[in-house]
């Protein structure tokens, strides 16, 4: 959970096309996270560290070492890039093509002079789910048409089989054995959300229910000592010690997912969550907070429910239901995974990027 989730995807999508054959150059700063996670691939890595915000020759000397030959597309995931990008296109290499990945949602109409010029010469713009695709069309004047809806995915086949029990994991990882076990995975953040599942575990324990919670993850790094303690104290104000477990995140974070019951999504306006895909992978049924782009990830009544941002009553009462009704549970989980497989796999992505590619 240390490295961020931009440069995790960013790490992911070069090695996954690598894997399929291209020929892919990755430009990142320095011993960054991305360039560590493809140290052992087929991705070329190229230290390449801005001294500006649009350093473009320094960049252009970097691709011209790739054997002379210069490359066909130029995947940009982070939007201070595009600039850098647009001006490679326009005056060095007229046939290259531009790809933005938007991974967040436009906060601000960028309808003005410069960004429109911008986005009119990028070649294609990815949104991964149709809420960024309409959220773009409202906030920009990029053609419409250039705008191709491509789902973040997973390496689903690590999320499909653990090779363990449900039983040995929890033991594994001390956790009791015999209660349903609702969790959240990710960073010890506010804006996550933790603090909502603990008080709905008050709610599920005063209404008679057996249910016990779980939290991995780890501290933002250089906010330690902030959220966490925070989470701990609620705790034992609520009288719950024996009813929330706090774990240190997992390199094989599958393990984690096989032994819950239930999983929650809470952060109350996710822009996409990574952690909700390898959830449903996983067989389990999500409730979710209804904003952001867990209502599109979500469908409920089918794979998960959806309860309102930040309430605490509105996640008890979804909770309540799941505990009440396993099969109800179990059938939402199965929905969850026959759906993720069709639609968040990292081979389905690759052939929609290949075939994008090939339009342009």
């Amino acid at each position: 959970m240390a490295k961020g989730g931009l440069e995790m995807n960013i790490a992911r999508h070069a090695q996954w096309l690598a894997e399929a054959g291209h020929d892919v150059s990755l430009y990142t700063p320095p011993v960054s996270p991305a360039s560590m996670m493809v140290s052992e691939t087929k991705v070329k890595v190229f230290p390449y560290e801005s001294r500006m915000k649009a350093d473009v020759f320094s960049l252009l000397r970097l691709f011209r070492k790739i054997e002379g030959q210069l490359p066909d597309y130029l995947f940009i995931h982070h939007s201070g890039d595009i600039n850098l990008g647009i001006l490679l296109k326009s005056f060095f290499m007229p046939r290259l093509k531009v790809i933005y990945f938007q991974e967040m949602q436009i906060g601000v109409n960028k309808k003005d002079w410069l960004h429109t010029m911008q986005y009119r010469r990028l070649d294609a713009w990815i949104s991964p789910l149709p809420g960024l695709g309409k959220n773009t069309q409202e906030r920009t004047h990029i053609d419409p048409q250039k705008i191709h809806i491509i789902p973040l995915a997973i390496d689903m086949q690590r999320f499909l089989e653990v090779g363990q029990s449900q039983a040995e994991i929890r033991q594994a990882l001390d956790l009791p054995l015999d209660v349903p076990l609702i969790g959240i995975i990710g960073r010890y953040d506010p804006h996550k959300g933790q603090e909502y599942l603990i008080k709905a575990l008050a709610k599920i324990r005063d209404a008679g229910l057996e249910a016990e919670g779980l939290l991995l993850g780890e501290e933002t790094r250089g906010e330690e000592g902030g959220y966490l303690p925070h989470l701990e104290h609620l705790v034992k104000e609520l009288g719950l010690e024996d009813k929330v477990h706090f774990r240190p995140f997992l390199d094989a974070v599958e393990k984690a997912y096989y032994a819950l019951d239930i999983f929650v999504m809470s952060t109350p306006n996710e822009t996409y969550g990574m952690v909700t895909i390898e959830a449903m992978s996983c067989g389990l049924p999500v409730v979710g907070s209804n904003g952001g782009g867990t209502r599109e990830l979500v469908q409920a009544e089918k794979t998960g429910l959806l309860f309102e941002p930040g309430d605490v009553d509105s996640l008890s009462e979804s909770l309540k239901r799941l505990l009440r009704d396993p099969g109800y549970r179990q059938k939402l989980g199965e929905q969850a995974r026959i759906e993720a497989q069709a639609l968040y796999s990292h081979h389905q992505m690759v052939k929609q990027l290949e075939h994008l590619m090939d339009q342009l």
